[in-house]
């Protein structure tokens, strides 16, 4: 197994309710958690047979994603490294959070992709619970292979700043670094 590390935007949080049955914790107990754990003013609630579900909202989204992308690849890349720009296209083709959705799911571009295969996961305590909290990311940029044994607090540190950085945008509040392993081929 190898480990690497990604920055990504939350695009949805998910709790499944089965689990909660499984686990004996009351949905409201979730539900609190999540809200204590994550700005959810850029979410939008559902709830449906299996799943509580928070997405990103399309009207956030759709008017931040390209201005947000843009300033957030140019933080990363170096001047003569222009190759984000289709990318932005594409995305700017795209004009609500299902299209965008599709459009990472893809996998089309490096830099914009969402992978079914590396979802996140967190488990937050309350009342003596363990909430098993879901997520799926747009990713963003991924590290090469990580060779570090104990890093939370440096990934908590980049994450602070990267939230930091492009606090000008909402988006920026649903960044997240994360690491995911994989087997060497």
């Amino acid at each position: 197994m190898a480990q690497f590390m990604a920055v990504a935007l939350k695009a949805t949080i998910v709790i499944t309710k089965k689990r909660l049955a499984m686990d004996k914790i009351p949905a409201e107990v979730a539900i609190e958690t999540v809200t204590e754990n994550y700005d959810l003013s850029l979410y939008d609630y559902s709830e449906t047979e299996h799943f509580h579900l928070w997405k990103l909202k399309n009207e956030i989204l759709s008017v931040e994603i390209v201005p947000f992308l843009e300033s957030v690849f140019k933080f990363y890349y170096h001047k003569e490294e222009g190759s984000y720009q289709s990318v932005i296209g594409e995305v700017k083709r795209r004009k609500d959070y299902d299209n965008i959705f599709k459009l990472a799911k893809e996998a089309e571009y490096e830099h914009f992709e969402l992978n079914n295969k590396q979802n996140g996961q967190f488990h937050l305590k309350k009342y003596g619970k363990h909430v098993q909290v879901d997520f799926n990311y747009f990713q963003l940029f991924k590290s090469e292979r990580l060779r570090m044994d104990n890093f939370d607090k440096l990934m908590q540190f980049l994450e602070n700043c990267m939230q930091k950085a492009f606090s000008d945008y909402k988006l920026s509040k649903a960044l997240e670094i994360y690491i995911f392993d994989t087997k060497l081929q």
